[in-house]
């Protein structure tokens, strides 16, 4: 029995490069999709690494779900922003439509080619 166990292998870091004997073991959880209604559709994978690497698996494993998180919340954002514009230029359209007066603008706003110009004195 001595001699099975002096040749057995044991397991070695799962991540490319090391070949340090296995501390821990990591899930490391990948997204499936990127869209932002998936919830729970990860593919979860135990990578087994030596205490370094599991340090580092576990430090990228946080930045994966906090770009995800980043990546949902900004995808919201901007289409709550596209919703509000299409809905601002509808209220425009309607109100030019319906009033026999111009839409002006009001009398202390400064035209845009005059705002392009004052950027490029101040600049």
């Amino acid at each position: 029995m001595s001699g099975l166990l002096a040749r057995a292998r044991w397991p070695r870091c799962g991540v490319r490069g090391c070949g340090a004997p296995v501390d821990r073991f990591v899930e490391v959880r990948l997204p499936a999709t990127w869209t932002t209604d998936s919830h729970g559709n990860d593919l979860a994978v135990l990578v087994g690494a030596c205490r370094r690497d599991a340090a580092d698996l576990e430090r990228r494993q946080r930045a994966l779900r906090s770009a995800r998180r980043d990546l949902q919340a900004l995808t919201r954002a901007l289409s709550v922003a596209v919703e509000t514009t299409t809905s601002l230029r509808w209220d425009l359209a309607q109100a030019r439509e319906t009033s026999n007066e111009p839409v002006l603008a009001p009398r202390d706003a400064v035209p845009l080619t005059a705002r392009s110009r004052q950027r490029e004195i101040t600049a």
